[in-house]
């Protein structure tokens, strides 16, 4: 596939310690709010049973754009294998395709191991540099994460010419998520060009775009011969109305998204343009390479703001045009490691940890300013080179080392122990992504190696092993207390455990059919995969169809009729509500709804859960 060297078997080591290591400081969360909402689809593959009279689960069961990630689920569930451990194993090798991937990417731009560090650091925790509420990576097992894997070696291939393999792996990317493989080929389109123009290839070109457009092929078609898009059932403004600007206002509607994250964002892709453009460590053509698609992606955005808010376009409203900017991001990012590779040489240590603690702190009014800064401080440094450079150095990293320190001390006044628990973290996760600089610097030590010849080898299988023995024992919960703690707060199967919900839900499960309808209030669809039974109405659990829009959108109007909000309803009201849609129970809150005249079926703290009586006896009473 590539044009590599054979790995060696401690290197190998050292990767999987480093993969491991970042992974349990990094921390994984299950099940999460998104991951709950999928959970009842996936179960209704396996027991055809379930749900049967809940719309959204239903829609489900025919194709949707989440089939093959439906598919790779149940297939290992068929295998006998948990859902958790299945969602665990998958994330895993995700953020080890994610992780490999970007070492390899910045290697390839001749970044060290520091660079690729700084780079995979930034990629996982920076919080500015991309709007619409979309990131990288995350803690949670969704779709999106589970193609960013793919995406990252999708990049290296492209950089290494390996075109057709590149648009491969974004193909592969769409089958999980689709806009998260195709906007990384739509960014990469003009250098693919540029190649095939150089090298008179066409076959190249072809090929790329064959292999991109039939996996992407296999996802879309499908959805529009099953009428599940494109069935003209929605207007253009109708589908924005309802799918942007009631259900995903934070991805599709660009004016929603406010001045302070816009403001944030433009200025980061300014510094991150003009530092790209002055390193001095990268030639022209590597330059142009992460130039490229930053400012395809600056000339696509405004896009999504004309052909959704102005000249509503529904194809425009789809693409969610803001999930280009973490991709623009990393390319901003592989700039600054790059920019702090360079200032390591000039013993500038200061302004590389300003530099990553104005990216991992985020917006607030002096990130601008202080980036800024310290980018054209670093290209005016190289237009003034008469100056001693040993001197502007020393001084620029003192400042800069000050400010750093500032700002960390005004942010630990807002929560502190939450901040010293996080910096401990990130710190943690810092060091382990160092371990392979760190043993090159070991290896590099001519004296070191001729004293112990075997250091270097027996120490890459004790960084290997010992992380996986941690992880191992962790999940199954055999490590010491002092360790076995941390580690639950990090990466934990049972985080639902103490949830009130989770036991309602488990003891409700118990006692009504399979086929109750249950009115929830819109935020709890967590309720629904808790006690597996259908539900009228979650606010998050919008289908992908048109006709599962319009059904959605007929159900939140319903529930506002008689009052705003589901709290502010009587219980008299819920009822009703309940019992126009069949529902046979309601859920609620005791301190909601002081007074139920029904029979209450279970509770668990405030949450309880009631009968609705049946109409005809209620209205004879």
């Amino acid at each position: 596939m590539f044009k590599s060297r054979p790995i060696s078997a401690p290197r190998l080591f050292i990767f999987l310690g480093v993969i491991v290591a970042s992974l349990i400081a990094y921390g994984y969360d299950f099940p999460s709010e998104n991951s709950l909402n999928h959970l009842s689809y996936i179960e209704v593959l396996r027991n055809q049973d379930l749900y049967p009279r809940d719309f959204y689960v239903q829609e489900f069961t025919q194709f949707s754009p989440r089939y093959y990630y439906q598919i790779v689920l149940v297939t290992f569930m068929e295998l006998g294998i948990p859902l958790p451990w299945i969602y665990f194993g998958v994330y895993s090798l995700a953020y080890a395709g994610f992780i490999s991937g970007l070492f390899a990417l910045t290697r390839r731009f001749n970044g060290s191991w520091f660079t690729a560090a700084i780079v995979i650091f930034l990629a996982l925790s920076a919080s500015v540099g991309t709007v619409g509420v979309v990131d990288l990576f995350r803690t949670e097992p969704i779709p999106a994460i589970w193609s960013m894997g793919f995406v990252t070696w999708g990049f290296f291939c492209c950089y290494s010419n390996r075109w057709i393999w590149g648009y491969f792996l974004f193909g592969l990317a769409s089958l999980f998520q689709f806009l998260i493989g195709v906007l990384p080929g739509l960014l990469m389109l003009p250098l693919l060009l540029a190649s095939v123009s150089r090298d008179r290839s066409l076959k190249t070109l072809s090929l790329s775009l064959l292999a991109l457009g039939g996996l992407a092929a296999c996802v879309y078609i499908p959805m529009k011969l099953t009428g599940v898009t494109g069935s003209e059932l929605l207007s253009h403004q109708d589908f924005i109305h309802i799918y942007g600007e009631i259900r995903h206002p934070h991805h599709i509607i660009f004016s929603s998204f406010g001045y302070p994250t816009w403001r944030d964002f433009i200025l980061f892709t300014i510094a991150g343009i003009i530092n790209i453009a002055m390193l001095k460590s990268l030639p022209r053509e590597q330059k142009r390479n992460l130039l490229v698609p930053i400012l395809l992606g600056a000339l696509i955005l405004p896009l999504g703001y004309i052909f959704v808010e102005i000249y509503p376009i529904t194809l425009v409203a789809k693409l969610q045009l803001a999930r280009l900017t973490p991709f623009m991001q990393l390319f901003s990012l592989l700039g600054f490691g790059i920019l702090a590779q360079e200032w390591y040489q000039e013993r500038n240590s200061g302004s590389i940890v300003l530099l990553v603690t104005i990216l991992v702190l985020g917006s607030s009014p002096w990130f601008a300013p202080i980036l800024l800064t310290l980018v054209l401080t670093k290209a005016l440094t190289h237009v003034l080179t008469h100056i001693g450079r040993p001197w502007t150095s020393f001084i620029q990293s003192s400042i800069a080392l000050a400010i750093a320190v500032i700002l960390l001390i005004l942010n630990l006044q807002n929560n502190p122990s939450q901040f010293i628990r996080d910096l401990g973290w990130l710190a943690m996760l810092w060091g382990c992504l160092m371990i392979p600089a760190l043993i090159e610097k070991l290896r590099s030590n001519s004296g070191l190696q001729q004293r112990f010849p075997r250091l270097i080898s027996q120490l890459s299988y004790s960084i290997g092993v010992v992380p996986l023995l941690i992880l191992l024992l962790g999940l199954q919960e055999k490590l010491p207390p002092p360790l076995q703690n941390p580690f639950r707060g990090r990466i934990s199967f049972t985080r639902d455990s103490n949830n009130f919900l989770y036991h309602l839900g488990k003891r409700v499960k118990q006692k009504i059919p399979e086929d109750a309808l249950i009115l929830i209030p819109g935020s709890g669809q967590r309720f629904r995969a808790y006690c597996q039974r259908s539900v009228v109405f979650a606010f998050k659990s919008i289908p992908f169809s048109d006709r599962g829009m319009q059904e959605w959108f007929r159900r939140w109007q319903s529930l506002q009729v008689l009052a705003p909000s589901y709290q502010e309803h009587t219980p008299e009201q819920l009822t009703l509500l309940a019992q126009q849609f069949g529902a046979n129970y309601v859920l609620t809150r005791q301190d909601w709804h002081g007074e139920i005249p029904y029979p209450i079926l279970d509770r668990e703290e405030d949450w309880v859960i009631y009968q609705v009586p049946n109409p005809d006896s209620a209205h004879h009473d």
